[in-house]
C-alpha cells in the first residue's frame, strides 16, 4: 500500500466520523491534519525499522498525541492488512498494531484483541523465516503487559480465551529461544497468568519446557518457565531453579536476576523469611539493587545483621535512587508506627544524610521527598534548625522548583513554611 492509499483510508475513516460515533463533534474540533498524515505516512512505512514502535508510543500510549484516536489506529490498521498477503513483514507488523489497539478501544475491543493475538503468536514460525524474532518477542510483552494490566479486567471472552492465548504466547516464546533467538526484554507472565480462568495449557507448556535440556543451559529459558509457574505451581517453579542451579550460581546479567527475584518470591510464599532474606541479600549485594527489599525483609525476619548490610549498601553513593527512597519510606512508616524503636529514625536519618551530601544526581522528586522524610524526622528528633538547613539549601530549592510531583512539594513547602515561622518566633 502507498501513502496515497493510506491517506485515503484515513480520510474516509474521518468521514466516516459522525456516523460511527467516535470521532469528533466538529470541523473545529477535527484532528490535527498534520497528525493524520504523519500516521498515514507511518501506516505506509509500516514494514520499516521502528514505524510499529512509533505508532504505539504515540497513539496508543497512556499519553497518546492527540488526532488519531486507538479506533482509528485499528480500523486503519486491520483495513491496510487487507491489501497484503499473510507471512510478509507488512502482516506481522500490522497485526501487532491492530492487536494492540484492539484493547484500548472498549472492552469488546479486547475480544478481537484476543483473536489477533492468537493469530500473530500461532505464526511465529514465519517470523523466524523472515527474521524479525524482535518483533514477536515484542509482541509477546505487549500482550502479556496488556491482559495483565488494567485493560484485561474487561475482556468480554469466553472462559478459556485468555488462557489458550497466554498458552500459545508461551509456545511462540520458547519456540524462538529453541530456534537459537537471544532475547532481549523480561516478560510479564505472573500477571498474564493469573488472568486465565483455567491456567492447565499454559502450566502444561511450561512444565513440558522445565524437561527439555535448555532449562539446564539458558537463563532466559529458566527465568520463563519458572516465572510462568511460580504463581500456580511453587513447587515446579523451585524445582526449575534447583536444577539450574549450578548455571545461575555463576551468571550475571538481567536473567539472571529474575531467576533470583523469583527464587526470593518463591521462599516468601512458603514463609521462608531467613532464605528469602539470605537469597535477596545476594541479589542486592551481587547486582546494587534490591536492598530496600531487603531492609524490609530482614526487618520482617528480625535478622539485625541483614538489616544492616541493607543499610550500608542503601548509604553508598552507587546506591539505586528508587531503592533508597523506597527505603526511606519504609523506615518512615515504621518509626511512626513502632516510635519505642529508635532505630527506625536513626537508620533513616543516616541513609539520607549520607546520600543527600554526596555528589549523587538525583532526580527532582526523589530529592523533594529524600529530603522532606529526613527534615521531618529531624523534626520528630528535636532538631528543627537541621531541619530548616535540609530544607532550605539551594539543592533543595532547585529540586522544588523542577519537581513535577505536586503532592510531596506542597508537603515541602508547608513543612518549610512552618519551620520559618518557629524561627521567626
Amino acid at each position: 500500500m502507498d501513502l496515497r492509499a493510506s491517506l485515503c483510508i484515513v480520510s474516509a475513516l474521518a468521514a466516516l466520523a459522525g456516523s460511527s460515533g467516535w470521532a469528533f463533534a466538529s470541523a473545529a474540533d477535527s484532528p490535527p491534519a498534520q497528525e493524520v498524515t504523519e500516521f498515514a505516512k507511518l501506516i505506509a512505512t509500516v514494514d520499516q525499522p521502528g514505524a510499529a514502535d512509533t505508532i504505539i508510543g504515540r497513539y496508543l500510549s497512556p499519553e497518546p498525541l492527540p488526532g488519531v484516536s486507538p479506533k482509528e489506529v485499528y480500523d486503519t490498521a486491520a483495513l491496510a492488512m487487507l491489501d497484503h498477503p499473510f507471512n510478509t513483514v507488512r502482516w506481522y507488523s500490522l497485526e501487532r498494531i491492530a492487536a494492540y489497539a484492539s484493547f484500548r478501544v472498549n472492552s469488546f475491543g479486547a475480544n478481537q484483541g484476543y483473536i489477533r493475538y492468537d493469530d500473530l503468536f500461532q505464526a511465529w514460525p514465519g517470523a523466524k523465516a523472515l527474521r524479525i524474532s524482535a518483533l514477536m518477542e515484542t509482541s509477546i510483552a505487549e500482550f502479556c503487559e496488556t491482559v495483565g494490566g488494567r485493560y484485561g479486567q474487561y475482556a468480554m471472552v469466553s472462559y478459556d480465551r485468555p488462557d489458550g492465548v497466554v498458552s500459545d504466547a508461551a509456545r511462540a516464546y520458547f519456540g524462538l529461544l529453541r530456534a537459537g533467538y537471544v532475547p532481549t526484554r523480561t516478560i510479564q507472565w505472573v500477571p498474564a497468568v493469573g488472568r486465565c480462568w483455567r491456567a492447565d495449557s499454559v502450566l502444561g507448556v511450561a512444565r513440558a519446557a522445565a524437561g527439555e535440556p535448555q532449562a539446564r543451559t539458558n537463563l532466559a529459558w529458566v527465568a520463563a518457565t519458572a516465572g510462568i509457574l511460580q504463581q500456580q505451581d511453587q513447587a515446579g517453579a523451585q524445582r526449575v531453579l534447583t536444577r539450574a542451579g549450578p548455571l545461575l550460581a555463576h551468571s550475571t546479567g538481567p536473567w539472571a536476576e529474575e531467576c533470583r527475584a523469583i527464587q526470593v518470591n518463591l521462599f516468601v510464599r512458603a514463609g521462608k523469611l531467613s532464605d528469602a532474606v539470605a537469597a535477596q541479600r545476594g541479589v542486592a549485594e551481587h547486582t546494587g539493587q534490591g536492598s530496600a527489599y531487603l531492609l524490609q525483609l530482614a526487618d520482617e525476619a528480625g535478622d539485625e545483621a541483614a538489616v544492616d548490610v541493607a543499610c550500608r549498601l542503601l548509604a553508598q553513593e552507587k546506591a539505586d535512587e528508587t531503592d533508597i527512597i523506597r527505603a526511606a519510606e519504609y523506615l518512615n512508616v515504621m518509626a511512626a508506627q513502632k516510635p519505642a524503636a529508635p532505630r527506625y529514625s536513626e537508620r533513616c536519618r543516616a541513609i539520607l544524610t549520607a546520600q543527600l551530601s554526596s555528589k549523587r544526581r538525583w532526580s527532582a522528586e526523589g530529592e523533594v521527598e529524600a529530603r522532606l522524610i529526613l527534615a521531618s524526622l529531624l523534626v520528630k528528633a528535636g532538631s528543627a534548625d537541621q531541619a530548616w538547613t535540609v530544607l532550605s539549601a539551594p539543592a533543595a530549592e532547585a529540586a522544588l522548583r523542577a519537581s513535577t510531583d505536586t503532592y510531596h512539594r506542597s508537603q515541602f513547602e508547608e513543612l518549610r513554611a512552618e519551620l520559618a515561622a518557629s524561627r521567626v518566633k
